[in-house]
């Protein structure tokens, strides 16, 4: 065959002969001294040898999808729920390195908070309901703004046990313009890009690979940089109704103003109430963290245990902190008042006047337009400054 192929093609540089799967196990057994007299018969061409089972891992993969549906014709292209895991793997790795290039993530600087143990606690509680055939299987995390939902839901991505299936959407990712747009963008994160008759057909048999195993988890960031209420709660609308929900659990943030507008009362039989960890159920009226309705008020403020650790992971004194008033203390208990405060001149930090979370903002403001000042190019802080305000007042009048 090695003959017949350089025969073939004189000027050809590389033989490549591709063994079948099962090549090892059923295929006929070959002389001893096959691989010199192949290697003799291929030159001056270099041979190469594929393993079919090493071709099978390829065509599994989300790179070579197109090959296999080109060539092959077989849509269902992943056909395992190992090889799911590896596709959602590879997509949420994506998604997390762009945060950390933008510095909307940092690992590093990272405290684990008590939001993260109540989020592994309804994730749980989520998984325990679909495996019981039970409904609820939606985690919507809404608070204000800086108060690390990001970061929370990156940290619970990186920490996600290795053998069950997670993906990690930015929502701006998606453009929002169909109801089904985020069943769309799953399959296709996972399976490759498909047309409509053959991802109907997809999502089908990601539904039969996940049955009787742990739910897929979809965390789905950022509701609110889409813009978008009325679309956004049309397609979670129809995720609920999609074959996936039924084997997923879906977790979701928000900021509350945008959270008011997309989400619909009637979600709330998909949403777990809170579980003690003792498996006693919380009555509505003492939930700590649950607000009245379907979301979950997380992460909150820092404690004074969790901003301690934030604050010597910067690289200060705990004595430093300690000699700061209290009420400014408090105002640092929130986590990017903290970040912000940080990033300023230390001088600032020896100041006991009333510093308050808008005067250390407009402080941080400041001193970011003048590191982003340039002479050369007449864009100066107060060029950057005006910039700013007329943006800002171009999104009141949007509202």
């Amino acid at each position: 065959d090695v003959k017949s192929a350089r025969a073939a093609c004189p000027v050809a540089r590389e033989v490549v002969w591709a063994t079948s799967r099962d090549t090892e196990r059923d295929g006929r057994r070959k002389p001893q001294d096959w691989l010199p007299k192949a290697e003799e018969g291929s030159r001056p061409a270099e041979l190469t040898i594929f393993g079919g089972r090493l071709l099978s891992h390829l065509l599994d993969t989300t790179e070579h999808q197109d090959l296999r549906l080109e060539y092959l014709g077989i849509p269902q292209s992943r056909g395992s729920y190992q090889s799911l895991i590896v596709a959602c793997r590879q997509r949420t790795f994506e998604t997390i390195r762009d945060l950390k290039r933008t510095a909307r993530y940092d690992p590093d600087h990272y405290v684990v908070r008590r939001a993260d143990g109540t989020l592994y606690d309804l994730w749980q509680a989520c998984g325990r309901h679909a495996l019981s055939g039970e409904r609820p299987r939606f985690i919507p995390l809404v608070s204000d703004a800086g108060l690390g939902k990001t970061n929370l839901l990156c940290r619970f991505a990186e920490s996600f046990p290795p053998d069950l299936a997670m993906l990690f959407v930015a929502a701006r990712d998606l453009s929002w313009e169909v109801e089904d747009t985020l069943v769309r963008y799953v399959v296709q994160k996972v399976e490759g890009v498909l047309e409509a008759h053959v991802r109907c057909g997809e999502e089908q048999h990601i539904t039969r690979l996940l049955q009787s195993k742990w739910p897929i988890t979809i965390v789905l960031d950022g509701l609110d940089e889409t813009h978008e209420p009325d679309r956004v709660r049309r397609a979670l609308r129809n995720w609920f109704t999609s074959r996936l929900a039924t084997e997923s659990t879906l977790i979701v943030s928000s900021r509350p103003q945008f959270w008011a507008l997309c989400c619909d009362e009637l979600w709330d039989i998909w949403i777990p109430k809170m579980i003690q960890r003792g498996g006693k159920e919380l009555s509505d009226s003492n939930r700590p963290v649950a607000g009245r309705g379907i979301r979950f008020e997380l992460p909150d403020v820092l404690t004074a245990a969790e901003q301690e650790v934030a604050w010597t992971r910067a690289g200060r004194s705990i004595n430093e902190l300690l000699a700061l008033a209290p009420e400014i203390r408090t105002e640092l208990r929130h986590p990017f008042t903290l970040r912000a405060f940080l990033e300023l001149d230390p001088i600032l930090t020896s100041q006991q006047t009333a510093i308050s979370r808008a005067s250390i903002l407009s402080w941080w403001i400041d001193q970011r337009l003048r590191t982003e000042a340039s002479e050369a190019e007449f864009l100066t802080r107060d060029v950057y400054w005006r910039a700013l305000t007329g943006l800002a007042r171009l999104l009141d009048r949007s509202r």
